[in-house]
């Protein structure tokens, strides 16, 4: 799975005093999951970046700084769209709302900042399974069904949808 991180959301969010910071946890992180996922995180570009943007690399964490009048949101939103064939791959992680309502017209799952830097910083060997069961992810879903502002759900409600057993499946593997 490859999990796509808006940075400055993540930092701000997540409260890390820098880049450095953020870096080092999430590297801390990938080691922890045993190098099972790829991390891309993306920043926006500052006064002092490149019309093209940039690219490096951080102990395995792909790191992309986004042209200087792009911001990180439309970045991850346009690479979202390019590889939307791959979306059920991907894992989005950012509170902005354009973000996860990219993430989400692909197919592709997300998690707000605040609660993704709640679990880097466990630093437990709890799977994201557990965060399903402290109603973590059914939070996010909650919000978004407002944000589109969605009939309630129809049938049994004590049996989860297709969707949300297939995204438990496969969460049990981070």
């Amino acid at each position: 799975m490859k999990i796509i991180i808006d940075g400055y959301n993540l930092m701000f969010c997540g409260g890390f005093s820098d880049r450095d910071q953020l870096l080092e946890r999430l590297s801390n992180y990938k080691i922890q999951l045993q190098n099972q996922h790829t991390f891309l995180i993306v920043f926006d570009g500052t006064h002092q970046g490149t019309l093209g943007g940039d690219r490096d690399f951080y102990k395995g964490i792909e790191i992309v700084f986004t042209p200087i009048k792009e911001i990180a949101d439309d970045w991850i939103a346009d690479y979202l769209q390019q590889h939307k064939h791959e979306s059920a791959s991907f894992l989005v992680v950012s509170s902005d709302r354009k973000v996860q309502k990219a993430a989400q017209s692909i197919g592709s799952d997300w998690i707000s900042s605040e609660d993704f830097s709640q679990r880097i910083e466990k630093k437990s060997e709890a799977s994201f399974a557990d965060m399903l069961n402290n109603n973590i992810w059914d939070e996010g879903r909650k919000n978004l069904d407002q944000l589109y502002k969605q009939k309630p759900k129809k049938g049994n409600p004590r049996k989860l949808s297709k969707k949300e057993r297939q995204k438990r499946k496969k969460f049990k593997k981070l």
